[in-house]
């Protein structure tokens, strides 16, 4: 729908002209364009004389990205190609102008995303047992073997209950090496793969190949831009690594409907391509806007929320997690579609 959305658009646009010059327009700021998000149009008027990153999602091609960004008075700092986006250092100043641009679809605060919380208290693992895994791995003799999964996350460390089954990919620029200084991504990791060496510890999917890959800083730090980039190399990737599931255990920090965020088309596009989204929920609770962050509040997400299992595996004694989040997005989609265990995880 999105995609749909987009070409309508830009037909009604065809011909027109770049838009008003900047010096044109550098007073009008009375009113929000269309194209402008309301996270960012709040900067403008509360900082105008900030300069802030943000994300340009084009109407079509520009033969002069760099160009078109230094006219408004900003630089471009990479092309998010997922998208048809840019990352760019904007004056807010010069929002309203570029938002004008008969280029531009959509411009938004290319904000930082939060970790979703672990909680690894408890003395062993339960969660195979409660979501019925070890009849799937006997029986079916599904464990995962041949598929591959992108972790998009804060790195990874080498692991004994991961050998061979991670690659570590470097997507952060800010980043030296893959390497996880915040913990998160590894312990994701062996949820989904892990095999201890005594055998009292399996991740839910044993044989898979997980694709470590670091969208974070060394600090465990990112934001929409650098996820979206760590989705492209997923994207281009693809076939390479067999990638059949994207686990992404992030949430973003700004509201934003699904039809105009880039975190959201950057999903969408995974998900054209034969790759299954998964994302959490988050850790809002029941809080009225607890489902209107990306990217778990689109439809072509499988959004995750969290259950606990008291760290039994009767399933009997299970309750939705009381920091999971769960309700109604701004479009009216229902989420999340399902829970699994998210307490008292044992992992890497």
């Amino acid at each position: 729908m999105q995609t749909v959305r987009r070409m309508l658009v830009a037909l009604l646009f065809i011909g027109l002209a770049l838009g008003m010059a900047p010096a044109a327009v550098r007073g009008g700021q009375d009113q929000m364009p269309r194209s402008v998000d309301p996270h960012l149009w709040r900067l403008v008027r509360e900082q105008p004389g900030a300069k802030i990153p943000v994300i340009i999602q084009l109407r079509g091609p520009v033969a002069d990205p760099a160009l078109l960004v230094a006219k408004f008075g900003g630089r471009l700092n990479g092309k998010l190609r997922l998208v048809n986006g840019l990352r760019a250092e904007l004056p807010v100043a010069m929002v309203a102008a570029l938002g004008k641009s008969a280029l531009v679809q959509y411009i938004s605060v290319d904000t930082p995303l939060k970790l979703t919380a672990i909680d690894s208290g408890g003395l062993q693992t339960t969660y195979n047992q409660t979501v019925g895994a070890p009849p799937v791995w006997n029986t079916a003799g599904l464990t995962g073997s041949g598929v591959g999964v992108a972790v998009l996350d804060t790195g990874f460390e080498p692991h004994d209950d991961l050998k061979d089954h991670l690659t570590v990919i470097n997507t952060n620029p800010k980043a030296l090496t893959g390497s996880d200084g915040n913990g998160h991504g590894t312990h994701v990791a062996g949820i989904i793969a892990g095999r201890a060496p005594s055998g009292r510890y399996y991740g839910v999917a044993p044989d898979a190949q997980v694709i470590g890959v670091k969208v974070a800083d060394d600090q465990g730090s990112t934001t929409e831009g650098d996820l979206i980039q760590g989705m492209q190399w997923v994207y281009d990737n693809r076939v390479k690594y067999n990638i059949r599931v994207v686990n992404i255990s992030l949430t973003g920090t700004a509201e934003m409907s699904y039809l105009t965020s880039p975190l959201d088309a950057a999903v969408e596009r995974l998900w054209r391509a034969g790759i299954f989204v998964v994302v959490a929920a988050g850790n809002r609770g029941d809080a009225a806007n607890a489902v209107r962050f990306p990217p778990g509040n689109d439809g072509f997400a499988l959004t995750v929320g969290a259950l606990d299992d008291s760290g039994t595996a009767d399933t009997s004694d299970d309750v939705l997690a009381f920091f999971s989040s769960r309700g109604t997005t701004q479009d009216s989609l229902l989420k999340p579609e399902v829970v699994a265990p998210g307490r008292r995880i044992i992992s890497t």
